[in-house]
């Protein structure tokens, strides 16, 4: 059984413009924040441009209108951020029978998040599917862990959509003993994106908070779980409620568009003066 909860249909574009610098001689700063809920329609602009002038309109009927600052207004829309937020993704368990292998692209492409593309693999031990977990009902079960054992998901975007992995849930089954798990989040580009080690306890669930690690440029994410020196029995060791989404990955603003920008506003200065 999959549990896949969030935003459902409702879109959500963010423009966000912080603190661009104009060169000098200018000297001016333009910053702008701009927020566009298609879902549930609801529209909020505060900007604060060159000479203090105010806009509070739809931001994209605002910078499609506005005449008086044409080249100002294309470097800005060229540098937005612009993202894409979908619902998230919380696996809570297979479908499938007991102690049967977990096939190795399960939960690719979910309806939370289409775009991404699971690989689950295990040295030392197995993935497995088991429903009836004491703490947990339907789990992945870590199979055989042992100390050393590497259990890890491979995440990888479709171009032009980044991970956000947020969290997972590490269950021991009463009797099982405690658990050390060393756990790393590493982009296939950026490197290491966080890691450390959780300590289970025995018949407990320990939550595993990531802090919605994000990757950068569409690179793979690939989070591992390594079993530590503190190792119960093997077998009685699971993991679940795997929560992770996507976003729309974020062009760097090219050189020429922020040239643009710079070039069209010491035209307008120099036209005032």
């Amino acid at each position: 059984m999959r549990f896949l909860s969030g935003l459902g249909d409702i879109g959500v574009l963010d423009i966000d413009l912080v603190s661009i610098q104009y060169p000098t001689p200018l000297g001016h700063v333009c910053n702008d924040f701009a927020k566009w809920n298609n879902g549930n329609h609801q529209r909020a602009l505060s900007s604060r441009l060159i000479h203090n002038e105010v806009w509070d309109k739809n931001p994209l009927s605002t910078m499609k209108h506005n005449t008086k600052h044409p080249m100002i207004l294309a470097g800005l829309l060229g540098t937005a951020l612009v993202s894409s937020t979908q619902a998230a993704t919380v696996l809570t368990g297979s479908g499938l029978a007991n102690n049967v292998d977990l096939p190795s692209d399960f939960a690719s492409f979910e309806a939370g998040t289409p775009n991404i593309g699971l690989t689950w693999s295990a040295t030392g031990g197995a993935w497995q599917a088991y429903n009836g977990w004491p703490t947990g009902g339907e789990v992945f079960q870590m199979d055989s862990a042992a100390t050393g054992d590497v259990y890890s998901v491979v995440f990888t975007p479709d171009s032009g959509f980044n991970v956000v992995l947020s969290s997972l849930d590490i269950n021991i089954w009463a009797g099982g003993n405690d658990f050390d798990i060393d756990w790393s989040v590493v982009g296939a580009s950026s490197g290491s994106l966080g890691s450390g080690t959780a300590n289970a306890l025995d018949g407990q669930v320990t939550g595993l908070n990531f802090g919605d690690l994000t990757g950068s440029g569409s690179e793979q994410i690939t989070m591992t779980l390594t079993i530590g020196s503190t190792a119960g029995t093997a077998s009685y060791l699971a993991m679940d409620n795997l929560s992770f989404d996507q976003v729309a990955a974020v062009p760097e603003p090219s050189s020429a568009l922020l040239a643009a920008a710079g070039l069209g506003a010491l035209a307008m200065r120099r036209r005032r003066q």
